[in-house]
């Protein structure tokens, strides 16, 4: 009879017989199955659907089932070698890639271990219920095993969210499938036995099924490229917005400072009680980003011990000028020319320990109100830690100068210094005031971090370097940096596109491309498949 099936027990193939190859052979088909195996999966990752683990066709999953049926079962280690190695290039675990290694060697097993059993060997695929049988198990059925311990891998490692899993396991298994029907019979073709039947399929099969695993994967490249840009668009544009949106925070600030401005210009007893109407009315509307509304006087030495016992009638109260030792303990400031303490603060009460505490007693305070004073703008400290906070509470001061006469930008340095009376501030807690952009990392995926600019070219700042205020990771995939002024400061600001929101922006079109490309291609080469088998049979009768 002819095309007789020897069943897989009695066949030499794999038994351990005297024609068993010797251990260098052994070792060069795992070897060798490993470097098929990794050089095809690191182009198979290039068709990958973020978060970069599946892929619409993978493959080196026809590689290794038909890499079983030719050479044997015993090359299976060179697939969890290969499926390791190019897995851990994706994954920050190497138990990760080793899972994901394993499962993709026991598809394999699975897949050959089926199709000899209905198939027999050596697998010709001469009829048409061959070919859909070598499909169906080696592609749907066994597939199942890589797509099923590879998402688990991934879930478990919380490297996909729930959410996420029936997405990329049909992805994953798809790819899977897809590189069966369209990469195991080119395999088959180029090493399968008998070679007398598979070379004959090299021109009227092998030739179109690459032909169209080309095009699908050009045409994929293009619309992914496509995609890309629509989701780097998409993200540019909320990037601006968040960039306007830190923007008109700073802008609210520096008007609120002014209104102060305003007031004191406009009120001919400026007193505590008339700061703390008008500040106490401001403090209701800032309440959720402020700390504290303060108004700061300059103080000249001689007017030290009329400024401790609370002005020339004593109605502003009595406190001392201090500032912060080594041991960060308030004590009475030495002896110097000129002093900028608090004197009225609003809320009172919470904020009364600072009062009469002298705000160019800090560095990074006298840098700001210097540069503000000389300026004539509001302008920031750098980040610092609040003294009213008892915990490691960051924030920052905007310093915003106040002078006796009307000052333009045509003023000199040495006139604004001449008719300086002293600072309104605010003072800013970093996590209250930037809790809006915190609030875009739950929802939204979009990270941001914002760090002081500094050097000859600010926007290459390293990430993590003079970080003003963050939250979430920087490091994704699409980026939007930009360098801004605020409060006389330059900021750096990073705002990150997570991979939860690519894979919310993301369409199905490249996916769905590629998938319909690829089938169409595994269909047009089991059609040929079988169609060439027919003719082989009929040659024998």
């Amino acid at each position: 009879m002819f095309n007789r099936r020897i069943p897989v027990l009695e066949s030499p193939r794999f038994m351990n017989s005297p024609t068993e190859p010797s251990a260098p052979r052994r070792l060069v088909e795992i070897l060798g199955l490993a470097a098929a195996y990794f050089g095809t999966g690191k182009l198979g990752l290039l068709l990958a659907i973020p978060p970069g683990y599946a892929t619409a066709i993978w493959p080196p999953s026809g590689i290794a089932l038909a890499a079983l049926l030719v050479v044997g079962t015993r090359a299976w280690p060179g697939i969890l070698l290969g499926s390791f190695l190019v897995n851990l290039s994706t994954s920050p675990s190497p138990g990760v890639a080793a899972a994901i290694g394993a499962g993709a060697s026991a598809q394999a097993l699975t897949g050959a271990f089926l199709i000899r059993r209905y198939l027999g060997t050596p697998v010709e695929l001469l009829r048409g219920r061959d070919v859909v049988t070598f499909v169906l198990l080696g592609g749907p059925a066994s597939c199942v095993v890589g797509a099923t311990v590879g998402v688990a891998t991934l879930y478990i490692r919380k490297l996909v969210q729930l959410g996420e899993m029936p997405f990329s396991w049909w992805t994953w298994w798809t790819g899977d499938v897809i590189g069966v029907a369209v990469v195991a019979p080119m395999v088959l073709i180029a090493l399968g036995e008998p070679r007398e039947i598979w070379r004959r399929r090299a021109v009227p099969v092998g030739i179109p099924l690459a032909a169209l695993f080309l095009l699908s994967a050009s045409l994929f490249l293009f619309v992914s490229a496509w995609e890309r840009e629509r989701i780097l668009s998409r993200f540019t544009s909320r990037a601006r917005e968040v960039e306007s949106a830190i923007r008109s925070g700073a802008d609210r600030t520096a008007d609120m400072l002014r209104s102060l401005e305003d007031f004191h210009a406009a009120t001919p007893q400026f007193d505590r009680k008339s700061f703390h109407a008008f500040a106490g009315r401001l403090w209701l509307d800032w309440e959720s980003q402020l700390q504290a509304i303060s108004w700061n006087p300059r103080v000249r030495d001689a007017d030290r011990e009329m400024f401790e016992r609370g002005g020339s009638d004593g109605t502003d109260g009595a406190c001392k000028i201090t500032e912060r030792d080594a041991k960060d303990r308030l004590v009475p400031a030495p002896r110097r020319n000129e002093y900028v303490p608090v004197r009225y603060i609003e809320p009172a009460g919470e904020n009364d320990s600072v009062v009469g505490f002298d705000v160019s007693s800090g560095i990074a305070r006298f840098e700001a109100i210097q540069t503000a004073g000389d300026e004539g703008l509001s302008v920031a400290t750098r980040k610092i830690r609040l003294m009213q906070e008892r915990d490691e509470t960051f924030g920052m001061i905007v310093f915003h100068p106040v002078y006796a006469k009307p000052v333009d930008a045509k003023t000199s340095v040495e006139e604004r210094r001449r008719n300086l009376v002293g600072f309104f501030a605010a003072v800013l807690r970093l996590d209250d005031f930037f809790y809006p952009l915190a609030r875009l990392q739950e929802k939204e995926g979009i990270s941001v971090e914002i760090q002081e600019a500094k050097g000859a070219d600010p926007i290459r700042v390293p990430p993590g370097v003079d970080v003003l205020w963050q939250a979430g990771a920087t490091h994704g995939e699409i980026q939007h940096r930009a360098v801004a002024g605020f409060w006389g400061r330059s900021w750096c600001v990073t705002i990150s596109a997570s991979p939860a929101y690519v894979s919310a922006a993301r369409s199905w079109r490249p996916w769905g491309v590629l998938a319909a490309g690829m089938a169409a291609a595994g269909a047009v080469g089991a059609l040929l498949l079988a169609a060439t088998g027919r003719a082989i049979l009929s040659e024998r009768k």
